[in-house]
């Protein structure tokens, strides 16, 4: 039996933060004095709450467990439309490592170690064979998963071009998960997104954090709570299936002072536009083949250029704004 904490932010996140993480018993989850990668959700590079973790929560989790961890990183990587550096900035990490001293590593940029698994070669980042990975995820709809949490986090671990893997998608998680040691992993669902996910859906506040030392029983308990059904979704299976975790509800054991949220009905994602485009290109193309040169720097130039020009025409904008100022969660998402 696995154990997910669930606990209510609404009189805080740091002490949410901390109540999840002291019911899964992170200390024996850590390596006291190792050095710590914190793999954070930063997926888009235009400020979107929801859209990635929050940095209120990434210094409650951080201040927390400080004493015990060693040389700490916050660490996520390119996509071929999001440029990590970016995403860092505007969405404050940038205020916060300066402020908790914490080193910033776009892993993009630095060296790849290949690794084998089910006859196949992965690249991954050098820095995962070196540093102990802690999981900061966010629950958000996604057109392609259903789900985004702890489990679909890891996909940022796969280098630059990982776009092609789609059609392989719950597969490439489960190998992430194999090949990646963790065991703590903290959703931020403070403020999570429901709608056409992971970078074009709507901020919704729910006000819990969600810890556990099982990732697959994290992300089907988080479905459960936004009312999908894990059973029916892939990488979760496939996962559970592997025996990274276990899926089946009745086998979590729910703990927290918000353990008996009743579920919530968020609305599910469907493709956006460049989605769309992008799997007809890639079909055209065949299934697992990279994009390269001009192919690829249209598609590229074509979707940030779409995601820029939606975010302000089509009120994308306006509606972060309306939420920055109405939010109860103050040191969320504000900006100061």
């Amino acid at each position: 039996m696995s154990t997910v904490a669930i606990c209510d932010a609404r009189s805080g996140i740091p002490g949410a933060v901390v109540r999840a993480l002291d019911a899964v018993g992170w200390p024996n989850l850590i390596q006291t004095g190792m050095p710590t990668l914190l793999k954070v959700n930063l997926t888009h590079d235009l400020l979107l709450p929801g859209a990635i973790v929050s940095p209120a929560v990434v210094h409650a989790a951080y201040h927390c467990m400080v004493s015990r961890l060693g040389p700490t990183v916050v660490a996520e990587t390119n996509q071929v439309v999001t440029d990590a550096d970016r995403a860092f900035a505007c969405s404050g990490f940038d205020r916060l490592c300066r402020e908790l001293g914490l080193e910033w590593h776009n892993m993009s940029l630095h060296d790849w170690v290949p690794c084998q698994i089910d006859g196949e070669t992965l690249l991954l980042p050098s820095i995962t064979r070196t540093h102990q990975v802690v999981n900061l995820c966010v629950m958000k709809t996604h057109f392609r998963a259903t789900v985004s949490g702890a489990l679909k986090n890891f996909w940022g671990f796969l280098e630059t071009g990982r776009e092609r893997f789609h059609g392989d998608l719950a597969r490439k998680v489960a190998q992430l998960h194999t090949l990646i040691p963790c065991s703590l992993h903290i959703m931020d669902a403070v403020v999570a997104m429901e709608g056409n996910g992971p970078k074009s859906g709507t901020p919704k506040e729910v006000g819990l954090v969600l810890a556990s030392s099982d990732p697959v029983a994290l992300d089907a308990t988080a479905a459960r709570l936004m009312g999908f059904d894990p059973s029916g979704i892939a990488h979760i299976q496939e996962c559970a299936r592997r025996g990274i975790g276990i899926a089946e509800i009745s086998e979590i054991r729910l703990v927290g002072d918000a353990a008996d949220v009743p579920a919530m009905r968020f609305v599910p994602a469907r493709e956006n536009f460049i989605a769309r485009v992008e799997s007809r290109v890639r079909k055209f193309r065949g299934s697992g083949r990279p994009l390269r040169g001009k192919p690829l720097e249209a598609l590229v130039w074509g979707a940030r250029t779409w995601y820029r020009f939606a975010y302000e025409a089509f009120g994308t904008r306006r509606r972060v704004d309306r939420f920055l100022h109405s939010t109860g969660f103050d040191g969320e998402w504000r900006r100061r």
